[in-house]
């Protein structure tokens, strides 16, 4: 109903219902082709004018194209023509092309919808390609940083904690100092970046960041232990070695190899001389020919010539070992002896001067226990 100036009239039915009714589109049709014009055709078939236009146009159109039936009064031309509707859905082969064009390396894994979209081999729109990965249960995720590990170091994780899985918390793990770095970064990409993966891809080689972006500007070592409390713990923020404290290193090296190498040709002139006395005591045609070999070998030690700045093993030693491990250490074995905790066991990872061989020497002849720990293992 509607109201006009006071007056009520009454709509006829929907005019698309009229409008798919051969009957009526056929009565218009013919009332063109009699002359009557579009606006009385309207009048008659109760459409509107527009929609009559349509019609006629419609009719001549397919009467034009139709070989076998020109007459426009044939149902075949009257016929409306279908709907084209929704858009055909895309196909498996090519929702299958999507998934594999956006999981096809680590760099696609990271690009956005809109530019996949731009590079998929047929048209789609960016909407269109994250429903068909969502449908296939990918969707964008934050990576996961995980360091490189190969095959034997999962191998010694595998065995690290198989043997040591029902080890008792009180009495074996309290004994344990755990020791680590860290860097405070400047320079990262702003904001978090994302990966398309499903929920079985969360490490997969191309959804994991395995470098830390950026330039490093402070680096931050600690130690802990269990139940004692983290401001007892030590810890130390690294600062870049001066002058002063490179030259004051060179010399306590030069002494300490000079005491080496005292200490290792006492002990050679002795061996030698024991060595001597055992052959002379040997039966002839027993008797090895030649001098004996010397076991004796005169390690020096040195810092690397290519090292620019950063911690070296000479640095940990000085600035962490003796003034913060060692008295940590030492306090930690005084609880073991009055069975307060379990047997003390240092652990380090395998940064560079954790491995070098005069540092671990030093710590062999200070009586630390230091653990084999594998690679990449988590605390």
């Amino acid at each position: 109903m509607h109201s006009d100036n006071g007056k009520v009239r009454k709509f006829s039915k929907s005019h698309s219902s009229k409008t798919s009714d051969e009957a009526v589109r056929g009565a218009a049709v013919s009332l063109w082709l009699s002359g009557h014009t579009l606006a009385n055709i309207g009048n008659e078939v109760d459409l509107p004018l527009s929609t009559v236009h349509d019609i006629v146009q419609h009719s001549l159109r397919n009467a034009g194209e139709n070989k076998e039936n020109t007459n426009p009064l044939e149902p075949v031309n009257i016929r409306p023509s279908k709907s084209p509707g929704r858009p055909v859905t895309f196909s498996s082969q090519q929702r299958q092309t999507v998934i594999d064009l956006a999981t096809k390396d680590a760099s696609n894994r990271r690009k956005s919808f809109k530019l996949l979209a731009r590079e998929c081999p047929f048209h789609i729109s960016d909407v269109w390609l994250a429903r068909i990965l969502r449908e296939a249960g990918y969707t964008q995720h934050i990576p996961r940083a995980k360091p490189h590990l190969t095959s034997p170091n999962q191998q010694k994780r595998y065995i690290f904690s198989t043997e040591y899985n029902d080890r008792p918390l009180i009495g074996f793990w309290d004994g344990w100092i755990f020791t680590d770095e860290m860097y405070f970064v400047v320079g990262s990409h702003y904001g978090p970046e994302r990966v398309i993966r499903n929920k079985d891809e969360e490490y997969h080689p191309d959804c994991v960041d395995r470098e830390r972006p950026g330039d490093v500007r402070l680096m931050f070592w600690g130690a802990i232990a269990y139940n004692i409390p983290c401001l007892e713990c030590p810890f130390y923020i690294w600062e870049e070695e001066t002058p002063d404290e490179k030259a004051k290193a060179t010399m306590i090296l030069a002494e300490e190899n000079r005491k080496a190498e005292e200490a290792v040709k006492e002990a050679k002139e002795n061996w030698y001389e024991m060595e001597m006395e055992r052959r002379r005591n040997l039966p002839k045609g027993q008797r090895p020919h030649g001098r004996p070999k010397n076991p004796y070998k005169i390690v020096r030690k040195v810092r690397s010539k290519k090292r620019k700045s950063g911690i070296d093993w000479f640095l940990y030693r000085e600035k962490v070992c003796k003034p913060l491990l060692y008295p940590f250490y030492d306090r930690m074995v005084e609880s073991h002896q009055l069975e307060e905790r379990g047997v003390v066991t240092l652990v380090e990872d395998g940064a560079g001067p954790h491995r070098a061989k005069a540092l671990n020497e030093y710590n062999h002849d200070r009586g630390v226990n230091k653990a084999d720990w594998p690679a990449c293992m988590f605390y």
